[in-house]
């Protein structure tokens, strides 16, 4: 009958006539009444301060018609609350990080920062240990970067990298692994001259002319082309 009264097919005093002719004390009717009004579940309310539905107060109140005493009501308010903020808390976390192992922040000035958005001590501690962790080790692979970069250029020879790989702390497999990658590469990257170089050196007879045909055509031009760059006319031969 209450859920009729909700929909508009009977009258409230239809519902009460029903409740007399229940086994149900006439004493009671009135209480029995007021609960055809429904009440959002804990689910819909917590939902619904997450999404800016209803305030901290309300969900408080109507948490506590649930039965849920203040201590439990508080702590589903917590966690509406803190979904509705993880986005920001999220991108807080992730500022303080990089604040701290840029060195801008101090480990006391983070740990307090932390602490203030709820961590325990041990948490905190976690965090910082990570932070420290990932924070060497990007300056571990900048430092691995730069003696690579060194290697391949033919900056210094095996015996320095090793050097400068042993002062990182790297393991032999893991040093032995770039070395033998790093020599690949080094042994690939083989400087020739660009197309001015090529022009200039036969100008200068440093090379001869099918020389300088072949390293221009090599490096993609058309032998017409590869002709007027060396001052030659496409119909005439290239001078040796």
């Amino acid at each position: 009958m209450e859920q009729l009264y909700n929909r508009g097919k009977v009258t409230k005093a239809e519902v009460e006539q029903a409740l007399r002719e229940s086994r149900l004390k006439n004493k009671y009717i009135p209480f029995a009444f007021d609960l055809h009004e429904r009440l959002p579940e804990p689910r819909q309310i917590v939902s619904g301060l997450t999404h800016g539905a209803v305030t901290k107060e309300r969900a408080a109140r109507l948490l506590a018609e649930w039965g849920f005493s203040a201590e439990n009501a508080a702590l589903l308010v917590a966690e509406g609350t803190n979904a509705r903020l993880a986005v920001h808390h999220a991108l807080t976390i992730a500022e303080i990080r990089q604040l701290y192992s840029e060195g801008i922040f101090t480990r006391a000035h983070a740990e307090g920062l932390l602490h203030g958005m709820g961590y325990d001590p041990a948490d905190t501690a976690a965090l910082i240990a990570s932070w420290d962790l990932l924070a060497g080790a990007a300056v571990t692979r900048q430092a691995v970067s730069i003696v690579r970069s060194r290697f391949v250029a033919r900056r210094f020879d095996e015996k320095q990298a090793t050097l400068y790989l042993d002062s990182l702390n790297i393991p032999a497999a893991a040093r032995e692994r770039y070395l033998k990658v790093w020599t690949l590469e080094r042994e690939a990257s083989v400087a020739v001259l660009g197309e001015a170089q090529i022009v200039s050196a036969h100008k200068k007879g440093l090379i001869s002319g099918p020389d300088a045909m072949a390293r221009l055509t090599g490096r993609g031009y058309g032998e017409g082309d590869a002709k007027i760059l060396l001052g030659v006319k496409p119909a005439d031969p290239v001078p040796k």
